[in-house]
């Protein structure tokens, strides 16, 4: 459900009943240096039909309202997806072959980033 609104002006309630189209929701958690939040992180997805989309996770962009702290893509009939994670400090990471239909949790820093095989 959504509810929406302006400032002094009515509100309305809309209710989503659903649909045959595919989904894929991204959940993002900062860590060490970049915020709680991971606000400012942009994610890119490719799906398996070349489309592609890119989101930035942000929130209070105006008066009185916050933005869902879940980026949602709509899939439409893809079946799978791609995804390439900026973070805020710039580390980019790569997550191949997501299956649609789901909340992806991720969070900073990515194991590939912390387990890197070099001790540069």
């Amino acid at each position: 459900d959504l509810s929406y609104g302006r400032h002094n002006l009515s509100y309305e309630l809309m209710k989503n009943t659903g649909g045959t189209n595919n989904w894929l929701a991204i959940e993002l958690m900062g860590g060490l240096n970049i915020n709680r939040d991971a606000i400012g992180t942009k994610v890119k997805i490719v799906n398996n039909l070349g489309l592609q989309m890119i989101r930035e996770l942000r929130s209070g962009e105006s008066r009185g309202s916050n933005n869902q702290m879940v980026l949602h893509f709509g899939m439409g009939a893809s079946v799978s997806a791609d995804a390439t994670i900026i973070w805020p400090d710039g580390l980019t990471q790569e997550v191949p072959n997501i299956a649609l239909n789901q909340y992806v949790k991720l969070v900073y820093p990515p194991y590939d980033f912390i387990f890197d095989s070099s001790f540069d």
